[in-house]
This record gives structure tokens, C-alpha cells and sequence, in this order.
């Protein structure tokens, strides 16, 4: 484990919680400090420094509420990061806790590892906003120094004139000028690391989506690649199933070693164990040489079960053996190999339905289902659609000039059911930049959104000219329009913003009735 720095203050007003919670951060390298209720700990922050809080919330007296908010209160302690250890658990306490300030909210018991976690990103943040503070005051010295050089050679001349000056006047200023760049570039960094972070503040790694539900699957996310539990992954297909079991893998410290990526419905029952256990070269007829199985080629990393749900009873039973003792042989060898992955399933069936029906081993479903994430259909989290919109566009748009949409086209795509997720909208977007056409729009019901009148592929005019054109486009608006409202003309007028006598006229000319 790598030893963090760093000092830490603890308050809790019981005993055994403050120790524990003080010997853990003590193992890991930090400095700790205590203090058992809230009076205590603002005598302490005011007497030294801190670089991050613990604290509870249920305390006599001054209660973390009231700790919470007199830190924030503070100047000098308004960016020290606070992280909440609490039994209390009910979403008010948590919301107002985190719109007070606080960095973080963890329940109690504990965690160690997830505490850890937290802690090092609270305090990653709190360096960075420390740093930038130090340059920005850097900024400010410098040109206060550069302003005093001008002032004494009583010269308009810039700074980088006066630092070519050969006297010590000249030295000085060019000490100014270096510092200055420095400062600058540096400055420059962060803001184009700011700039990134904003630009990609709803993507995590390629999973892209702001919708509260992502934001819950980004923090299981977090939290399991942590731990070395089996997981299933649950979700409609086209979900990106596959794409968060690869984060997982990429956040583990497995991420050096292999994702071996299995589609389970496309082995054979008869082929089973050798491709997942490999075989030695004359096991059987056409055995000419040794090959690695899929466990082998995940030694040491993970293995990642799709479509789970589609392997046979048969199949389960092979496999069990190898994921309870983490050994395997394979055919054509007596010698048992051991074998150190991590599973991570994946499926689009309701597996306890399953489990009911036979198709699943009980003791095979209770081993890969140890932490479930299920993943919502796209249609669950609209929200997230122009993101990906925009996402697919520059990705397969390259230098054409088709990277972003029409408000009304990306109205329409929000307000499709995507019944084949986000697979179906990439698949789309693609044709579209190939064919410049929307295949969905043809058949397209969507609630309060119409197709657009125009299609997005329009290359020509037929020969008519712009007048026809847009004669024939007011002729179909209104004959839209009319339709929709059962031929109610008033309503059809108001809708419009056209006077009644005024639609009469274009009624008739455009022969509607």
C-alpha cells in the first residue's frame, strides 16, 4: 500500500468509532488528530492546519450540522474538503449535507478501502485548488514586480526590452520575465486541464452520460473495480454492457494484464472446454500442437462472461469448478493448472426467471452474482442523448461537415424509444453521416414531435423554383395541421397565428377541401 501524507482530523463523540476511524487512516500514512464533539473540533481547526475533516454527525452540543457550516463559513477553511461518516442515512441529511459543502457522505460501518478512496480524491481535488491558488497569487507578484521594473527606467519600454539590458537592471528583469513565462504556461495548463474537465464532466472514460442513473452506475463503477468480487451486468442489449465491463477492468489493478472478452452463445457445448481451458497438443484428432484457453489468457486479469445467461446446465457445472478452487486442467493434461481472474457477466435475460425455470444453476447463479449493475435502457435516460449524439458525430464525421444536427432533428431523436439502445442510435448516426438521411424518421410516432417536413437528404429541387417550393411546403403544413385538428378551421387558424379569412383563401387555392 502506498503511504499516503497528509493530516487528518477525526471528530466523533464515540470512542470506539474516532479510534478505529483513526488507526485505519494511521496505516494508510496519514497524520490524525481527534476531537470528541464539535466545540472541541473548532478549538482545533482554529489552532492548526488541516488537510482534510471527518466528521460526524449526531454529536451533544454542537452537532456536525453546525461544524459543517461554521468550516464553510470560514475564509481560511472553505475549501478544506469534509467528508461525512454517519449512521444516518435518509437522502434530506445526505442532500443538505452535500448542498452545505461537504465533499463527501460515507455510512457507517466503514468502509476502509472506499474510505481510502475517497479521502485520496478529496484531498486530489483540494491540491489542485491549492495549486492553481498559488499560481494565480504567482500571477499577481509578477506583475506587480514587472510594473515596478517600468517604473524604474522611467520607460515605456516593455518587459522583454528591458530584460535585454546588460546591467543588473536588465538581469532582474529577465528573472521577472522567466518567472512570468513559467507562471504563465503553468497557468495555461490548468486552464486547459479546467477546460477539459468542464468539456468532459459527463463522461467517465468512454461512458458518456449525465442522467442520475448513469451517475449511480459511475459510482458502483468506482466502487467494485476496488474489490475483487464477481460481477453481473444487467441490461436491454446495445446498454454497453461490455463497455463497463472493460472500465472496471481499466480502474482494477488487473488493467496491465488481459480483458478476454467471451460471447457465451457462440460456444459450442461440444467445444466447451477446450476453448475455456485450452488443450495439449494430441488430446485428440487435430490437437497438433498446444492452446491456450480462455482462463489462460485471462491469468492474472479478467474474463468477462457475455451473454451469461446463454450457457447450458452442462456448461455451468464445468465452469463452477474453476470459478469456486480457481483451477482448471486442461484436456489432454492431468496436471490441474491454478488460475487467478476475475468474472465479470453480462446479460440481457432476466436471469432470477431463469433460476426459477431451471436454466441456471443455483449454485452457479449465487457465484457470479455477487454485485449486480444493471444498466437503464436509453430511453430511461434521454437526457443523455444529445451528449451522445454529439459524441457520434465527431467520432465517424472526421472532416465532413456533418457534426451536428438541427434542434428538430435532435428533438426527434430524444423522443424515439430506441428499442435497440445506444447500439441503434451509434448505427444511426453513422448512416447519417454516410447517407445524410435518418432511417427511423420514415417511421417515426413519436409523442409531440413531428418528422421533418423536409428530409434531411433534399438534394435537389426538381426544377421547380422557389416560389412552388414554397407554395407546396405551406400546402402541406396546413394539410398537416387541418388533419390534426379534424378539419376544425379556427383551431387550425389559431394554431397557425394566420386570420381565419386569410386560411379560407388558402384553403381554396391549395384545393384542401
Amino acid at each position: 500500500m502506498a503511504t499516503q501524507t497528509g493530516t487528518v482530523l477525526v471528530v466523533d463523540d464515540d470512542f470506539t468509532n474516532r479510534t478505529l476511524l483513526a488507526a485505519s487512516l494511521e496505516d494508510q500514512g496519514y497524520s490524525v488528530e481527534m476531537a470528541e464533539d464539535g466545540l472541541q473540533a473548532l478549538e482545533q481547526l482554529r489552532a492548526q492546519s488541516f488537510d482534510a475533516v471527518l466528521l460526524d454527525l449526531l454529536m451533544p452540543g454542537m452537532d456536525g450540522f453546525e461544524v459543517l457550516k461554521w468550516i464553510k463559513a470560514n475564509e481560511r477553511l472553505q475549501h478544506l474538503p469534509v467528508i461525512i461518516i454517519s449512521v444516518v442515512e435518509d437522502i434530506q441529511s445526505v442532500v443538505r449535507c452535500i448542498e452545505m459543502g461537504a465533499t463527501d457522505y460515507l455510512p457507517k460501518p466503514f468502509d476502509p478501502v472506499l474510505l481510502q478512496a475517497r479521502l485520496n480524491a478529496s484531498l486530489a481535488a483540494k491540491r489542485l485548488h491549492d495549486q492553481e491558488h498559488e499560481y494565480l497569487r504567482n500571477v499577481t507578484l509578477l506583475t506587480d514586480a514587472a510594473a515596478a521594473v517600468e517604473e524604474e527606467t522611467f520607460s515605456p519600454d516593455s518587459l522583454a526590452e528591458v530584460a535585454a539590458r546588460p546591467d543588473a537592471l536588465g538581469q532582474l528583469a529577465c528573472v521577472f520575465q522567466n518567472m512570468a513565462s513559467e507562471v504563465h504556461a503553468r497557468q495555461q495548463y490548468l486552464q486547459h486541464q479546467v477546460q477539459a474537465a468542464s468539456k468532459d464532466r459527463y463522461k467517465f472514460g468512454p461512458i458518456i452520460g449525465k442522467s442520475p442513473a448513469m451517475q449511480a452506475v459511475y459510482e458502483q463503477i468506482v466502487n467494485v473495480a476496488a474489490t475483487e468480487s464477481n460481477v453481473l451486468i444487467c441490461g436491454e442489449s446495445g446498454t454497453g454492457k461490455e463497455l463497463v465491463a472493460r472500465t472496471i477492468h481499466n480502474l482494477s489493478h488487473r488493467k496491465a494484464k488481459e480483458f478476454v472478452a467471451v460471447n457465451c452463445g457462440a460456444v459450442p457445448e461440444a467445444l466447451f472446454e477446450s476453448e475455456f481451458f485450452g488443450y495439449r497438443k494430441g488430446a485428440f484428432t487435430g490437437a497438433l500442437m498446444d492452446k491456450q484457453g480462455y482462463f489462460d489468457r485471462a491469468h492474472k486479469g479478467t474474463l468477462f462472461l457475455d451473454e451469461v445467461g446463454e450457457l447450458h446446465p452442462s456448461m455451468q457445472v464445468k465452469l463452477l469448478r474453476a470459478l469456486q478452487d480457481k483451477e482448471y486442467s486442461a484436456l489432454g493434461d492431468a496436471a490441474t493448472k491454478s488460475v487467478d481472474v476475475r468474472i465479470i457477466s453480462a446479460t440481457n435475460r432476466d436471469m432470477l426467471e431463469q433460476l426459477h425455470q431451471g436454466a441456471i444453476r443455483k449454485d452457479f447463479f449465487y457465484r457470479i452474482r455477487v454485485i449486480v449493475i444493471t444498466l437503464p435502457p436509453l430511453r430511461d435516460r434521454k437526457e443523455d442523448i444529445p451528449l451522445l449524439i454529439d459524441a457520434f458525430l465527431k467520432e465517424y464525421g472526421d472532416n465532413r461537415d456533418c457534426t451536428t444536427l438541427s434542434p428538430h432533428l435532435v428533438t426527434a431523436l430524444c423522443s424515439y424509444h430506441w428499442p435497440g439502445n445506444i447500439r441503434e442510435l451509434q448505427n444511426e448516426l453513422q448512416r447519417y453521416v454516410v447517407e445524410q438521411r435518418l432511417e427511423f424518421i420514415g417511421d417515426y410516432h413519436g409523442e409531440g414531435v413531428e418528422p421533418p417536413l423536409v428530409p434531411a437528404s433534399d438534394a435537389g429541387v426538381d426544377g421547380r423554383s422557389l416560389r412552388e417550393l414554397v407554395e407546396a411546403f405551406e400546402k402541406q403544413v396546413i394539410a398537416r395541421v387541418q388533419e390534426q385538428n379534424q378539419g376544425h378551421t379556427d383551431q387550425t387558424a389559431a394554431i397557425l397565428k394566420i386570420p381565419l379569412r386569410t386560411l379560407y383563401g388558402k384553403i381554396k387555392k391549395y384545393h384542401l377541401r
